[in-house]
Protein backbone atom coordinates (compact mmCIF):
# COMPACT_ATOMS: atom_id res chain seq x y z
CA UNK A 1 0.00 0.00 0.00
CA UNK A 2 1.90 3.06 -1.22
CA UNK A 3 1.01 6.73 -0.82
CA UNK A 4 1.24 9.13 -3.77
CA UNK A 5 0.27 12.79 -3.23
CA UNK A 6 -1.14 15.06 -5.94
CA UNK A 7 -3.75 17.85 -6.10
CA UNK A 8 -6.43 17.48 -3.42
CA UNK A 9 -6.13 13.69 -3.09
CA UNK A 10 -3.48 11.28 -1.88
CA UNK A 11 -3.27 8.12 -3.95
CA UNK A 12 -3.39 4.88 -1.99
CA UNK A 13 -2.72 1.76 -4.07
CA UNK A 14 -4.51 -1.33 -2.72
CA UNK A 15 -4.03 -4.92 -3.85
CA UNK A 16 -7.53 -6.22 -3.13
CA UNK A 17 -10.86 -5.46 -1.51
CA UNK A 18 -11.85 -7.12 1.74
CA UNK A 19 -15.56 -8.01 1.75
CA UNK A 20 -16.19 -5.27 -0.83
CA UNK A 21 -14.31 -2.61 1.15
CA UNK A 22 -11.13 -0.64 0.53
CA UNK A 23 -8.99 -0.42 3.66
CA UNK A 24 -6.34 2.02 4.84
CA UNK A 25 -4.11 1.90 7.90
CA UNK A 26 -4.84 4.36 10.72
CA UNK A 27 -1.41 6.00 10.62
CA UNK A 28 -1.74 6.59 6.85
CA UNK A 29 -5.22 8.09 7.33
CA UNK A 30 -3.85 10.37 10.06
CA UNK A 31 -1.12 11.64 7.70
CA UNK A 32 -3.61 12.28 4.89
CA UNK A 33 -5.95 14.17 7.25
CA UNK A 34 -3.08 16.30 8.56
CA UNK A 35 -2.35 17.44 4.99
CA UNK A 36 -6.03 18.35 4.42
CA UNK A 37 -6.39 15.91 1.51
CA UNK A 38 -8.87 13.25 0.47
CA UNK A 39 -8.08 9.66 -0.57
CA UNK A 40 -7.82 8.32 -4.10
CA UNK A 41 -7.94 4.52 -3.80
CA UNK A 42 -6.31 2.76 -6.76
CA UNK A 43 -7.18 -0.89 -7.43
CA UNK A 44 -5.74 -2.27 -10.68
CA UNK A 45 -6.97 0.29 -13.25
CA UNK A 46 -9.90 1.58 -11.17
CA UNK A 47 -9.92 4.71 -9.02
CA UNK A 48 -12.36 5.69 -6.28
CA UNK A 49 -12.38 8.90 -4.28
CA UNK A 50 -13.08 9.85 -0.66
CA UNK A 51 -13.18 13.67 -0.24
CA UNK A 52 -11.50 15.16 2.83
CA UNK A 53 -14.92 15.96 4.33
CA UNK A 54 -15.88 12.26 4.20
CA UNK A 55 -12.72 10.76 5.71
CA UNK A 56 -14.44 10.39 9.08
CA UNK A 57 -17.08 8.11 7.53
CA UNK A 58 -14.61 5.21 7.31
CA UNK A 59 -15.43 2.39 9.72
CA UNK A 60 -12.63 1.37 12.09
CA UNK A 61 -12.13 -2.36 12.02
CA UNK A 62 -9.43 -4.85 12.92
CA UNK A 63 -6.46 -3.96 15.08
CA UNK A 64 -3.21 -5.31 13.60
CA UNK A 65 -0.03 -5.98 15.59
CA UNK A 66 2.88 -4.89 13.42
CA UNK A 67 5.96 -7.08 13.09
CA UNK A 68 8.20 -4.03 13.24
CA UNK A 69 7.69 -0.61 14.81
CA UNK A 70 5.76 1.80 12.60
CA UNK A 71 7.03 5.24 11.51
CA UNK A 72 5.42 6.85 14.57
CA UNK A 73 6.98 4.26 16.91
CA UNK A 74 3.73 2.42 17.64
CA UNK A 75 3.49 -1.36 17.52
CA UNK A 76 0.12 -1.65 15.82
CA UNK A 77 -2.59 0.06 13.79
CA UNK A 78 -6.30 -0.08 13.05
CA UNK A 79 -7.69 -0.66 9.56
CA UNK A 80 -10.33 1.85 8.40
CA UNK A 81 -12.62 0.64 5.63
CA UNK A 82 -14.78 2.32 2.98
CA UNK A 83 -17.42 0.48 0.91
CA UNK A 84 -15.97 0.40 -2.61
CA UNK A 85 -19.29 0.62 -4.45
CA UNK A 86 -20.32 3.70 -2.43
CA UNK A 87 -17.21 5.70 -3.40
CA UNK A 88 -17.14 8.27 -6.21
CA UNK A 89 -15.54 7.13 -9.48
CA UNK A 90 -14.24 10.63 -10.23
CA UNK A 91 -13.10 13.44 -7.96
CA UNK A 92 -16.10 15.44 -6.75
CA UNK A 93 -16.23 18.91 -8.30
CA UNK A 94 -15.66 21.86 -6.01
CA UNK A 95 -18.64 24.12 -5.66
CA UNK A 96 -18.35 27.72 -6.87
CA UNK A 97 -17.99 28.87 -3.24
CA UNK A 98 -14.95 26.63 -2.71
CA UNK A 99 -12.93 27.95 -5.65
CA UNK A 100 -9.89 30.10 -4.90
CA UNK A 101 -10.13 33.14 -7.16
Amino acid sequence: MGLNMNNDYTGVRIKKLYQGKAEIRSYQLKTIKSHGRGIKFILNDEERYVPFEDLGKGKPGSYINARFPLPDGSRGYTLHSYVWDDLATSPPQKSQLDLDI
